[in-house]
């Protein structure tokens, strides 16, 4: 059974007005670049004591942090641009913006179920508030709801689950999830050749950017998060047969499920902890959770053969696990 801590606070501030986000989207890299640059030195006076004592290393990679930032904010400001989507929460505390999820043990004991969500945006519609989340990675993120499966890369997909069965009263509506993506926080190395056009360049910088995970199967909601559905922010597109990318996809029969299986997860495991299994059984095949571990040098279990396997499912065996498989015979 799950059950959830009373209260949701409601947002305290609007959505930006048509005329902010046009002075968004109408910013110069000039004006981005003395953004980004105070900010910065602002910061670099807060915790590192200014930069006039730094070496020259020092400075020149904090320089380079800056020229990155411009480059991403200007990526994002693209995307947002055509997006229907509007941000509407910036770090929102699950157990505080939005009560927490509380899943009642079998034994009379409970697990909570708290965190923050880099960001949250609203596309409303047909009386409706789509919610998708977006988690800023600096390291390379591929999603795969396979993982979820077996328990890995819960995170996102819970807070999701989280708000849609506790955002009506922060939203003013009836939350339905719209998804969530991982987005890229670093500039990507290009490999590319010499004489390269700045739009080639441009064009395949923005490849590297475009967000990853799960999306509600719904093309006029995908539609508002990628205008033309070129896949150019999305892993999502249009092609001649329809959309492709579609094990980035999930239908809300689908999103219900996933989320129905995290719910089991967590309980199981929270029994565990309690009734004292901390067994290293580390996710192994085709996912090696020891590949870069740095206590293995230490790790009493380095040597034993005991780890969860982990396979890749394809789409069918996935359904399956969630009790989605169909009937044979059935289309």
């Amino acid at each position: 059974m799950v059950t959830v801590e009373p209260e949701t606070t409601p947002i305290p501030n609007p959505l930006p007005t048509e005329e902010e986000k046009t002075e968004l989207i109408n910013l110069d890299k000039s004006k981005i670049k003395s953004v980004i640059s105070d900010v910065s030195d602002e910061y670099a006076n807060l915790h590192f004591g200014g930069l006039d004592s730094k070496s020259a290393r020092f400075n020149y990679l904090f320089d380079g942090v800056k020229e990155a930032s411009v480059t991403l904010v200007e990526h994002l400001i693209s995307e947002l641009s055509q997006s229907e989507f509007t941000p509407v929460d910036f770090e929102l505390d699950i157990g505080n913006d939005i009560s927490a999820y509380r899943l009642e043990l079998s034994d009379g004991l409970s697990v909570t179920v708290t965190g923050k969500v880099d960001r949250a945006d609203i596309l409303r519609k047909d009386d409706k508030a789509y919610i998708r989340i977006v988690d800023y990675k600096t390291g390379t993120k591929v999603f795969s709801l396979s993982d979820v499966i077996y328990g890995l890369n819960l995170q996102m997909l819970l807070y999701l689950s989280v708000i849609k069965n506790k955002g009506q009263s922060r939203y003013g509506a009836e939350v339905v999830p719209a998804g969530v993506l991982y987005m890229p926080a670093f500039v990507p190395t290009l490999e590319m050749a010499a004489d390269a056009s700045g739009e080639e360049i441009l064009a395949e910088r923005n490849k590297k950017l475009r967000m990853n995970g799960i999306l509600l199967n719904d093309q006029a909601v995908l539609s508002s998060m990628d205008k033309d559905l070129k896949g150019m922010y999305i892993p999502v597109s249009m092609g001649s047969k329809g959309l492709k990318g579609t094990d980035n996809l999930a239908t809300l029969e689908e999103f219900g499920a996933v989320f129905a299986h995290i719910d089991k997860l967590i309980a199981k495991m929270a029994t565990e902890l309690l009734s004292g299994d901390v067994d290293a059984t580390p996710a192994m095949y085709s996912y090696d959770a020891c590949q870069y571990c740095p206590y293995s040098a230490v790790c009493i279990g380095r040597d034993n053969e005991k780890a969860q396997a982990v396979f890749k499912l394809d789409r069918e065996e996935i359904l399956k696990e969630l009790g989605l498989n169909k009937e044979e015979g059935e289309k």
